[in-house]
C-alpha cells in the first residue's frame, strides 16, 4: 500500500490547472439573452415619446347577412339582393327580407295548386262511380254498407299511420263520424229505392240547407240572393218528386233528401277541423256504419259472390276511402272556385255512367229540377266563395 500511494502522489502533483479568462465565458453566453433586455429599453423609449390618439374612429364592421336572407339568395339568385353595399336602416331590411319571402311562397303556392286541382278533379271522378257500383251489388243496403265501410276503413289507417296522426274522439269528431254515416246510410238506401240520378241531386242539396238553417240559428234576414237560392232550390227538388220516372219513389227521394240535411247539419255541428279531427271523425264515421250494417244487415245469411264481392271492395276502397282521404289533404290547399266548380262533376257524371252501363234513365222533369238544383247551388256557393277567391289571388 505504501508503494502504489507513492506512485500516485507524483500523479496528482503533475495535473495541470487551466485558467479560463472571462472574456470568453462572455462570448459562449447566447444572443438573444443579451438582446431581450436592449430592445425592452428602446420599446419604453418610444413608448414614451410617441402621444397616445385621443377619440380615433372605431373600423365599422362588416354587415352580416341573416340566415334567410341567405337562404333566400342562394335559392333565388336571379332576384335583387335583399342587402345592398350601402348601409340602409334595419327596417327597411327586414321589409325587403319579407317581401322576398312573400314572392316565395306566393312561388311555392302557385306550384302547389296546380296538382291538387288534378287530384281534386280525380275525387269528383270517384265519387261518381257509387251509384253504377250500387246497382250492381243485389245484397241488402245494410250489408252493403257494411262490407264498403270495413274496406274504405284500410285507406284511412294506412293514412293516419303514414302521418303519424293519434286518433282523437271528441264530442266533434263523434259528430262528424255520426253524420258522415247517416250520410252515407242515406245515399245507399236511396239508391235502392230511387234512380241514381235523383238520389245524387238530392244529396247535393246539403248547402241549401246550411243556408236555411244558419239564417234560423243567428235569427237574421236573409238577403235577396239567398232567398231566390232557396226557392230555386225547393222548386228543383219539387220537379224531382214530381217526376215518375221507373225506379223512382217517393219514399227514395225523401230519404235522398235527408242525406242532404244530414250534410247540412254536420257542417253547422262540426265547423274548422284540424286534420286530426278530420281524420278521426271520418275513422269514426266508418266504424258506425259497419256497426250498423253489421247490427240490421244481416251478413251471415248472405250468399257471396266474386262480383258482388268486387263490387263492394271497388266502394269501399276507391269510391269512399281514397277519395275521403285526397280531398281531406288537397281541400285545404286548392283555390274555392275549382273546388266548387270540380264538385259539380259528381252529381252530373253519377246518372251518366249508370245510364251509360245500367240502362236506366231519369225522366224530364227530373232531369230539369236536378239541372235547376245545381244551377242555383253552384250560384250561390261560387258568389260566397268570390272575396276568399280575391284574397287569395292578391
Amino acid at each position: 500500500t505504501e508503494e502504489i500511494a507513492e506512485e500516485a502522489a507524483p500523479v496528482e502533483a503533475e495535473l495541470p490547472v487551466i485558467d479560463i479568462p472571462e472574456a470568453f465565458l462572455r462570448q459562449a453566453e447566447p444572443e438573444e439573452a443579451a438582446e431581450e433586455p436592449a430592445e425592452a429599453e428602446k420599446a419604453e423609449e418610444t413608448a414614451e415619446e410617441t402621444p397616445e390618439p385621443e377619440n380615433q374612429p372605431e373600423e365599422e364592421p362588416a354587415p352580416v347577412k341573416e340566415p334567410v336572407v341567405q337562404l333566400f339568395e342562394e335559392k333565388n339568385p336571379e332576384l335583387e339582393p335583399v342587402v345592398p353595399n350601402r348601409p340602409i336602416a334595419p327596417a327597411v331590411q327586414y321589409g325587403k327580407s319579407m317581401e322576398r319571402e312573400r314572392k316565395i311562397a306566393e312561388k311555392v303556392k302557385r306550384r302547389r295548386r296546380r296538382p291538387v286541382v288534378f287530384v281534386m278533379l280525380l275525387c269528383a271522378l270517384l265519387w261518381s262511380i257509387g251509384g253504377i257500383f250500387l246497382k250492381q251489388v243485389p245484397y241488402n243496403a245494410f250489408a252493403i254498407l257494411f262490407f264498403r265501410g270495413m274496406f274504405a276503413v284500410m285507406p284511412c289507417l294506412f293514412h293516419l299511420l303514414h302521418r303519424r296522426i293519434r286518433p282523437v274522439f271528441s264530442k266533434k269528431t263523434l259528430l262528424h263520424g255520426l253524420f258522415q254515416s247517416y250520410t252515407g246510410l242515406a245515399f245507399v238506401v236511396a239508391n235502392k229505392l230511387t234512380t241514381a240520378a235523383n238520389a245524387i241531386v238530392l244529396q247535393y242539396t246539403g248547402p241549401v240547407f246550411l243556408l236555411l238553417f244558419t239564417a234560423i240559428k243567428l235569427r237574421r234576414r236573409p238577403c235577396a240572393q239567398e232567398i231566390l237560392t232557396v226557392l230555386g232550390a225547393f222548386l228543383g227538388i219539387g220537379l224531382v218528386f214530381w217526376d215518375a220516372a221507373p225506379g223512382a219513389t217517393p219514399l227514395g227521394d225523401c230519404i235522398a233528401t235527408t242525406a242532404g240535411i244530414s250534410m247540412a247539419l254536420m257542417f253547422m255541428a262540426v265547423g274548422e277541423e284540424t286534420e286530426q279531427e278530420q281524420f278521426s271523425g271520418i275513422l269514426a264515421g266508418h266504424i258506425l256504419t259497419m256497426s250498423v250494417g253489421l247490427l240490421f244487415g244481416r251478413v251471415g245469411e248472405i250468399e257471396f259472390a266474386p262480383w258482388p264481392f268486387a263490387c263492394m271492395a271497388i266502394l269501399g276502397i276507391f269510391q269512399l276511402g281514397i277519395p275521403y282521404c285526397l280531398h281531406a289533404r288537397a281541400g285545404r290547399v286548392c283555390p274555392p272556385m275549382p273546388l266548387i266548380l270540380l264538385s259539380l262533376l259528381e252529381p252530373l257524371l253519377n246518372p251518366v255512367w249508370v245510364m251509360l252501363f245500367d240502362g236506366e234513365t231519369p225522366g224530364p222533369r227530373a232531369l230539369l229540377g236536378g239541372l235547376l238544383v245545381l244551377a242555383v247551388v253552384t250560384a250561390y256557393s261560387l258568389r260566397e266563395n268570390r272575396p276568399a277567391a280575391a284574397t287569395a289571388g292578391q
